[in-house]
């Protein structure tokens, strides 16, 4: 099939040849054309503001070494009948980048590479001024050839779904995946509101660097989401449906999921909430460089409150080099990790899972975990995946703590929470103490009242001798209001 470009040119569309398909349209090759492909939608999404956005798009030149990076529109495709889709450059030997969680071939070294080749590939984006939008897993593609010289390369795709802002007018970016969607988008989509008719703005460069740090952090974590949690009933996990190769239960539980825990702004790997853990599928925050969990901290607590706090593509490229250029190490059983973790975030893992499931099989609660082999050999660095270069680096983190939405719970802390029971059971103590002094001084004013009426009546009946006597004078006291005043002058004294 033939199209025509907007300036005349026209492209044989093999539509024989399809490479790829989705919701949207069809990728097609084109005839003598090993560079570029052609992507053809659907009547239904042919559409005049889908092809006003593409214009605007192709009228935005980028450079060859730009190109690289993202497929960004060459052209935008005409039939006799009108526009049906747009030309875009061609990319060869790549696989999702979710595939780097389904074998145990791609350890950290891979991963690591990975995630700064997927910043390198945002902060050419963000440099031209253009946002992401959906940067989901399927819209990043990697190089995985063993042999290949362009190996761990990172390319972003579906760029025609970009949010492109202009002086008049926004062209919105209309899909995305609830698990990297910033909480200030997730929390406009209520009542019925969708990114298509949210109030704007919805997508900007403050959440494509919300959308890059999950995507860091599943990289570096064994494939967890992290703000995937799980139930703890005693001490017994009961794992959630983490993302990633390594999720092991996959049992149906009460804890909250990615998406309500992105939208109330609960990092569960930071911060506390009763009952709640973390996935068993996932190492310890702490098994992190403290320089990366101060910079999570700040993307995904501070970033919560303020989305400007967040890292971005830069700042994590300058974090993310100095591990790469440190090199890695292996644990007794052979895994590598970064040479700055403590402990095998595998081997960590591991014996969490096999004690849980040892827990279970016993009939009794998984134990805690145990110590982990420690570091001994270094890694030889041979087949490292090679890292994209990078210009224009600059930034880094604050390092500041988090700032905590109102609804959370402050982390459990075990010798504040014992120096309060203390002080409660001191506050009681004196109270219960102040309560007997009062009955105890009660007692004993009414005790002397008694005791001084008695030896004035003993008194008064010696002197009279006569019991008649003193009974009617009683009386006339008692009548007159003479006791009464007697006994409260007592009282007094």
């Amino acid at each position: 099939m033939h199209y025509q470009g907007i300036d005349g040119y026209v492209y044989n569309v093999l539509e024989n040849e399809k490479i790829a398909g989705g919701g949207e349209g069809t990728i097609y090759a084109i005839q003598g054309n090993d560079k570029q492909v052609a992507k053809i939608f659907r009547d239904d999404k042919k559409t005049k503001d889908r092809e006003e956005k593409l214009r605007l798009m192709v009228s935005k030149k980028m450079t060859d070494e730009q190109l690289e990076y993202f497929t960004w529109p060459q052209d935008v495709l005409y039939s006799i009948e009108g526009f049906v889709g747009y030309v875009m450059p061609k990319v060869t030997n790549m696989r999702m980048l979710t595939e780097l969680y389904s074998e145990d071939k791609y350890d950290i070294e891979w991963r690591l590479a990975a995630a700064i080749n997927v910043c390198i590939a945002l902060e050419a984006i963000h440099e031209t001024g253009q946002v992401c939008g959906d940067l989901n897993p399927l819209n990043i593609l990697i190089n995985l050839e063993e042999n290949s010289a362009e190996r761990c390369h990172v390319t972003l795709v579906d760029t025609d779904s970009y949010h492109v802002v202009t002086d008049t007018q926004d062209f919105r970016c209309e899909v995305g995946l609830g698990d990297y969607l910033a909480p200030e988008i997730q929390n406009k989509l209520t009542n019925g509101l969708t990114l298509r008719t949210a109030p704007l703005p919805t997508y900007t460069k403050a959440t494509d660097e919300f959308a890059l740090a999950v995507h860091i952090f599943a990289l570096l974590m064994n494939g967890c989401h992290p703000f995937a949690c799980a139930k703890q009933m005693g001490e017994q996990i009961q794992d959630d449906s983490s993302y990633g190769q390594m999720s092991t239960v996959q049992d149906s539980v009460v804890a909250p999921q990615p998406i309500e825990n992105i939208k109330k702004g609960f990092f569960p790997f930071s911060q506390y909430k009763a009952g709640i853990t973390i996935p068993i599928s996932a190492p310890d925050f702490t098994t992190l460089p403290e320089s990366l969990q101060k910079l999570f901290i700040r993307t995904f607590c501070d970033g919560y409150m303020n989305p400007t706090k967040r890292v971005s593509a830069s700042e994590w490229i300058e974090a993310l080099m100095p591990l790469w250029n440190e090199g890695f190490v292996e644990c007794e059983a052979g895994h590598k990790h970064l040479r700055q973790s403590l402990i095998c975030p595998i081997c960590q893992v591991q014996e969490k899972i096999a004690h849980f499931f040892r827990g279970i099989s016993n009939g009794k609660p998984p134990i805690d975990d145990p110590e982990h082999p420690p570091i001994e050999k270094k890694s030889g660095g041979q087949n490292r995946p090679p890292i994209a270069s990078s210009s224009g680096v600059s930034g880094g983190g604050n390092g500041s703590g988090p700032v905590m939405p109102p609804d959370l719970q402050p982390y459990y802390d075990p010798e504040e929470t014992k120096k309060s029971v203390n002080t409660i059971w001191k506050l009681f103590g004196a109270t219960v103490a102040f309560l007997l002094l009062i009955v105890f001084l009660y007692m004993y004013v009414y005790t002397e009242a008694f005791n001084h009426y008695q030896q004035t009546l003993s008194g008064q009946t010696e002197m009279k001798n006569a019991p008649e006597i003193c009974e009617g004078d009683l009386t006339q006291d008692i009548e007159n209001g003479d006791l009464l005043v007697f006994y409260v002058e007592s009282v007094e004294a």
